[in-house]
């Protein structure tokens, strides 16, 4: 027997069990008002304990959301998911798709049992469960019955643009910066004020304002926006909100959400179905992860042993509609290399790259990480933002109680430009009397760029330098950094 055969007689038996159960229910009005009430249910359920009949308890659990409250697969496992991980042990997630398979095959209970009016449960949260009944005890598997043809996986185009017509774009969430569909990454090397940056990002997202005060990226309304963050100690990342929302005199909004070093492991499927279901539930429209590193063991891997983490992601997206953004640190280059990979392929030499929709690279152009310069590039499904200045003030460099990031819009030229010469002004500032070749070696930039902008900076009276045998010994005049307008 060929493999088509065995698909075409498994499908057969698939439709033969649908067919038995009666035409489908129409969906409710309010599916949010059934998913509550399954929730209520699914609350109110004791765990399944291993040795304590726990197998046929869950079963029956099973049946009572795939059939009793009519839930698809996916939504079942997201309302499975608290509970499982009150049983003991919790099941895999393979586990719980095997008993939910099983539960809309086997289970006896009535299709939409539990959204009618029923005597004893009306399914309102605070109400008590029923006692587990008899009516989902597996039957005897009947025969399936002759071939039939299985329905397709493939549609004609006509019927394609005919379903989707309805579809529309989400609008951005940061218009013109952090757009509402796909992966968004932040990424660069440390203290390049990532983690400010996306602060920042958030707080205008989630009080509907200007981010870094630019009209450019004003927020036309608060968006739910959930956070969730290894990078610093839950103290460091409340006072550093405070300080931001003082900054633009604001009150903290109920919209933004946050999970501060709970060790969410996104590569662990029960954590998955835990972050799915609390987006669900609250509505989120913006999921954050900084450093990505801390939630995945493969952000510095290459794009195979990368693709379950992007298929989570994906899956996230699809099934809650919210856009993502990221937030990575740049794998450095090799000592003694100038570093002339793209901006968007220094996040893992490509890998994690190669899954971002809308790249934004993050340099630091002072010493005291004042300024930085963002740069976003290669956007997928719009033209990439023009780059842009921000610069942090703040009332106390220790222990600030006000924050603001000041952003200003650039060119790509003029923010390469400046990205280069602050570098070299920096540097000379710290080694006064360095060659030209140097500071090449020590910047890992290559001899001509810095000997052209040493040219450029001397002609704006920034540098100066004196001879020495056949060698230029360059210093700098200016104290600041150069102007930014």
């Amino acid at each position: 027997m060929s493999i088509y055969s065995v698909i075409d007689r498994l499908e057969a038996a698939r439709q033969y069990h649908l067919a038995a159960e009666g035409p489908p229910m129409d969906p409710p009005a309010n599916r949010l008002d059934v998913l509550r009430r399954a929730r209520a249910y699914v609350d109110k359920t004791p765990p399944a304990i291993e040795g304590q009949g726990g197998d046929e308890h869950t079963f029956k659990v099973c049946c009572k959301l795939v059939r009793g409250f009519t839930l698809d697969d996916d939504e079942a496992l997201d309302v499975l998911a608290p509970w499982n991980a009150t049983c003991a042990p919790p099941w895999t997630e393979r586990e719980l798709r095997a008993k939910i398979t099983s539960a809309r095959r086997n289970g006896r209970e009535p299709h939409g049992g539990k959204l009618a009016d029923r005597p004893g449960w009306t399914g309102a949260p605070g109400e008590d469960v029923p006692p587990p009944g008899d009516d989902e005890a597996p039957p005897v598997e009947d025969a399936p019955p002759p071939d039939v043809e299985a329905p397709p996986f493939a549609e004609r185009f006509p019927d394609f643009c005919t379903r989707v017509n309805s579809h529309t774009l989400p609008p951005d969430i940061v218009p013109n910066l952090i757009p509402g569909m796909g992966i968004t990454m932040i990424h660069g090397q440390p203290r390049d004020m990532k983690t400010l940056c996306r602060q920042e990002i958030t707080r205008a997202a989630s009080t509907g304002d200007a981010a870094f005060g630019l009209e450019v990226f004003r927020v036309a309304a608060p968006i739910v926006t959930w956070v969730i963050t290894e990078e610093d100690p839950a103290i460091v990342e409340k006072d550093r909100y405070c300080a931001f929302f003082a900054g633009r005199g604001q009150a903290h909004p109920d919209a933004l959400h946050v999970s501060i070093q709970k060790a969410i492991d996104l590569d662990d499927p029960q954590w998955q179905a835990l972050v799915i279901a609390y987006v669900k539930r609250h509505a989120v429209q913006l999921v954050v992860i900084d450093p990505v590193r801390a939630s995945t063991a493969m952000a510095d891997q290459g794009p195979r042993e990368l693709k379950p983490f992007a298929k989570f992601l994906r899956r996230l997206m699809r099934e809650t509609g919210c856009a993502v953004l990221l937030v990575h640190h740049d794998v450095k280059p090799l000592v003694g290399k100038a570093d002339d990979r793209a901006k968007p392929q220094r996040a893992s030499g490509g890998g994690i790259f190669s899954i971002a929709d809308s790249p934004i690279h993050a340099e630091r152009l002072t010493a005291g990480g004042l300024q930085t310069m963002l740069t976003p590039s290669l956007y997928k499904y719009s033209a990439s933002p023009e780059p842009f200045v921000v610069t942090l003030e703040a009332d106390d460099p220790k222990r600030p109680t006000m924050l603001r990031l000041h952003g200003e819009v650039t060119t790509a030229g003029d923010a390469a430009e400046l990205a280069l010469h602050t570098k070299i002004l920096e540097y000379l500032r710290e080694h006064p009397g360095a060659t030209g070749s140097g500071i090449s070696k020590a910047l890992q930039l290559r001899k001509g760029t810095v000997f052209e902008a040493l040219d450029t900076l001397e002609l704006r009276d920034c540098v100066t330098h004196i001879k020495s045998g056949q060698a230029k010994l360059w210093s700098a005049l200016t104290i600041e950094a150069p102007d930014v307008s």
